[in-house]
């Protein structure tokens, strides 16, 4: 049959009665259906009459070589391929995470990193749980799904048996003292290699840390930085802030330079703890964590501080922009226009 993407929850999962790991609930949910959709990355698919039957006419879908693939005419309809099976689900939620996002949820609609945080995450717990059960990677599948919660819309993460009616294994990991071991594990053999010099060059994820062939469809999202954050909040280590800002004054040089080769002058400065970019004394960006949040009445105290000194020396009319520093680094263009239209 079709190989088949993008698995779909048909049920929500209850977090009331969850493990809670650190920042994270786990919900096991029995014998429950998951739809699986193929939408052929947004372009759907033709459909074809074939005698009795309906077909798409494209030998990658299918695992054996089929001679009855030819098809005149037009096609019939368009449209997405599914399959629905039932399995045992493990699903995740990120809502208490001290000093982070949304009151400690990752808020996909609020902030450019969330999504990608999740994701990297998920990819980090299938293959750590892979690993604990000495099993592929590609025997578990992982999805994630929108979620409103009351303080905003964040996703879950949940896995399940690649194969209906599975090997249990979604059942074997739910145990609070097995995920930590896990995850822990996982994070203590890749942490220092990911970090490593010989890995520096990798920006955001590569085949030496995150991506592999079965998570190509996401391979835009991953982020091994992202990944071990949300493993250290998980976990209920400190989150490392230094992973991405050690460097930050490095980040607010090149990005001075690129606003100069755009003939956009702008000056760079320590703010409290944080890097910032002053144009004029009209507007300024404060480079933060990817996983802080960027509103007013949800920025971090090193957020707030760094407001609070430069408006002390600028004047409080100045606009201060709190930046994801990844963002900056990936859309720096986004930026410079927005530091020229302030300006204006």
């Amino acid at each position: 049959g079709p190989s088949i993407s993008s698995p779909i929850l048909a049920f929500m999962p209850n977090y009331d009665d969850s493990l809670s790991v650190g920042a994270a609930s786990f919900a096991l949910t029995d014998r429950k259906p998951i739809a699986l959709v193929n939408d052929n990355n947004g372009k759907m698919f033709d459909f074809h009459q074939k005698f009795k039957s309906v077909i798409v006419a494209d030998p990658g879908l299918y695992r054996d070589e089929l001679s009855e693939l030819s098809v005149s005419g037009d096609p019939l309809d368009s449209g997405a391929i599914g399959a629905v099976f039932t399995t045992d689900v493990l699903s995740t939620v990120i809502q208490s995470a001290q000093g982070i996002g949304n009151n400690g949820i990752l808020d996909v609609n609020g902030q450019y990193s969330a999504r990608p945080a999740i994701t990297s995450f998920g990819e980090f717990l299938k293959v750590a749980a892979a690993t604990y059960l000495d099993i592929d990677p590609s025997e578990l599948r992982v999805g994630q799904q929108r979620i409103m919660l009351e303080e905003c819309v964040t996703e879950h993460l949940f896995m399940a048996d690649a194969l209906e009616n599975g090997a249990g294994y979604a059942r074997r990991l739910y145990d609070e003292d097995r995920l930590v071991q896990l995850l822990a594990a996982h994070y203590d053999s890749v942490r220092s290699t990911w970090e490593s010099e010989a890995h520096a060059d990798c920006d955001l994820s590569c085949p030496d840390c995150l991506r592999s062939y079965g998570n190509r469809m996401v391979h835009h999202l991953l982020d091994w930085r992202l990944a071990l954050d949300v493993v250290e909040l998980v976990l209920g280590k400190p989150l490392n802030e230094a992973r991405w800002l050690g460097n930050g004054m490095e980040v607010a040089d090149w990005f001075r330079r690129l606003c100069q080769s755009s003939e956009l002058s702008v000056t760079t400065e320590l703010a409290g703890e944080l890097p910032a970019v002053v144009h004029g004394e009209d507007s300024v960006l404060i480079l933060c964590h990817p996983l802080w949040h960027s509103r007013d009445g949800l920025a971090s105290d090193k957020q707030v501080d760094a407001k609070f000194e430069l408006q002390s020396k600028y004047g409080q009319g100045i606009h201060c922009t709190y930046v994801d520093i990844r963002k900056l680094k990936i859309r720096p263009q986004q930026f410079i226009l927005q530091l020229g239209q302030n300006g204006d």
